[in-house]
């Protein structure tokens, strides 16, 4: 009967005395310590990573500043132009007649402005 290499690891896994045998045999050998340690350094982020990420982060932020400005602006502009628009269309209705007065206007729309 021949023991495969999974059968094997699932016996290791399964007695934590030879598990942990194994863990400092492997851990005293300086050259499988040098391949565990390079395998996982390639995943480790370096102080490089780091400060490259902080300035992209706080670039990202400083373009969501730009943006956010620029969309207050428009948001201002689109006010205004709607206050005209009101204006404007209120301007109509009280030259047509068909109101008397702003305030006649805003009663009708169901909000009254004091002047």
């Amino acid at each position: 009967m021949s023991i495969s290499g999974r059968d094997i690891v699932n016996l290791i896994k399964a007695n934590k005395d030879a598990l942990k045998e194994l863990a400092s045999s492997i851990a005293s050998d300086p050259e499988i310590r040098l391949a565990i340690i390079n395998a996982a350094i390639a995943e480790v982020a370096t102080k490089k990573d780091i400060v490259e990420l902080r300035r992209e982060i706080n670039a990202v932020r400083g373009e969501m500043g730009k943006l956010r400005e620029e969309f207050r602006t428009e948001i201002g502009e689109v006010r205004g132009e709607i206050g005209k628009l009101r204006d404007y269309a209120l301007a109509s209705l009280v030259n047509d007649k068909l109101f008397t007065s702003s305030s006649d206007f805003h009663i009708w729309l169901g909000v009254y402005v004091y002047p």
